[in-house]
């Protein structure tokens, strides 16, 4: 054990993916293998000139095993997609076997973007604070997927979510709290969606309101306010779960389920949705006399909206991490759809630099500078 390495992150995830880039970091001495272009999208059975090449990527990426590489035919076959398949699995594309040219540029990907990928991660894991009064949440953006941890940090319950959209609406970096679930919420329109979507749609159609379940709630001395009631076309969803912060920003259900089936899911305004709001409540909701899956279903089916706070509040973290080991021991690279690691890649750079010039000793300084300018991103509203 190196002197250093009790200054690391203990959690399992932190240490699978320290070990997968050393296991990537021996590839940069290996020269490159270079892909050739896809145009058309080449299907099983098309024929594909760069095909040794591409074999040679998926074997090195461990996506093919080397005793598949038989033969010198140019004809794309089902073992090579299949491995393809496993590919885009890992990289956050739509796992369909077929080389696409998005497909491509990922498997031209240099090894050392993937280790710096690696590496970001990393780093940004040493922000993270490693003692939680409670399991933790953990939502990871550029992954569209929510995990709940045990004590031990083992994952209990895992699923997608939906996250704000990568233009205009992205989910903030941050860390809070779960502290009361709600269920059959109100949708409080946040002003900036109420002016800018709600209120010209009102002038083009006066009965704009009552068709979407919006009523008006007055103000005093403020005008009114649009919220949406309670129901199975609200926009939460049947289940708000509840953590107060400055971004306006939580988690709650949807009624738009078939937005699951989509590979890419940055469609919200800034709020995560859940595929299964009832599961993260009933696990929530283990110490409040531990909720059963039908009391659960009551509550959102019920009549009334109900607000029930938790014995122990759950902490939240809203993470990025385009780079990791997975708990299936695969290792993700996902696309930078916030384009958060080039500028974090920028900031470490720029901190590398001024560290030398001045010749500050204190790196832990430096990467708490850093996570201050990174976690103070501006989100545009919630849902």
């Amino acid at each position: 054990m190196s002197e250093f390495d009790w200054l690391e992150p203990p959690s399992p995830g932190y240490q699978r993916t320290r070990l997968a880039l050393q296991h990537y970091i021996p590839m940069l001495s290996k020269p490159e293998i270079i892909l050739q272009r896809v145009g058309k999208a080449v299907n099983v059975g098309d024929s594909y000139a760069g095909l040794a090449a591409l074999r040679a990527v998926l074997v090195r990426d461990g996506d093919l095993t080397p005793g598949e590489m038989v033969g010198s035919s140019l004809i794309y076959d089902e073992s090579t997609a299949t491995a393809v398949k496993s590919f885009q699995h890992r990289h956050g594309l739509n796992p369909d076997g077929v080389l696409t040219a998005e497909s491509y540029r990922q498997l031209s990907v240099s090894i050392e973007d993937r280790v710096a990928q690696l590496q970001l991660t990393l780093e940004r894991w040493r922000w993270i604070s490693q003692a939680f009064a409670e399991p933790p949440i953990v939502v990871n953006i550029p992954e569209f997927k929510l995990r709940a941890y045990d004590s031990n940090l083992r994952v209990v319950l895992a699923m997608e979510v939906i996250v704000g959209g990568a233009y205009h609406r992205q989910t903030p970096v941050f860390q809070n709290q779960i502290s009361s679930i709600i269920f059959r919420p109100y949708w409080n329109i946040p002003q900036d969606i109420q002016h800018r979507e709600m209120e010209p749609a009102m002038r083009r159609d006066s009965t704009y309101l009552a068709k979407h379940d919006y009523e008006k709630v007055s103000i005093p001395g403020k005008g009114f306010r649009i919220r949406q009631r309670p129901g199975d076309r609200n926009a939460l969803g049947l289940i708000k779960f509840s953590l107060p912060n400055r971004y306006d920003i939580y988690l709650h259900g949807t009624p738009l389920p078939k937005l699951f089936e989509k590979t890419r899911r940055d469609f919200s305004h800034g709020c995560i949705r859940l595929k299964d709001p009832a599961a993260l409540a009933v696990w929530a909701l283990q110490l409040n006399g531990g909720w059963s899956k039908e009391k659960v279903e009551a509550a959102m089916h019920g009549e009334q909206t109900t607000t029930v706070s938790l014995v122990n509040p759950i902490p939240v973290l809203i993470v990025y991490a385009t780079a990791f080991a997975g708990e299936d021991n695969v290792v993700y690279f996902l696309p930078d759809i916030y384009k958060e690691d080039k500028s974090l890649a920028a900031l470490l750079q720029a901190a590398s630099k001024k560290r030398h010039a001045e010749n500050v000793e204190d790196a832990g300084a430096l990467s708490g500078a850093i996570n201050n300018q990174v976690e103070g991103r501006n989100s545009k509203g919630s849902l």
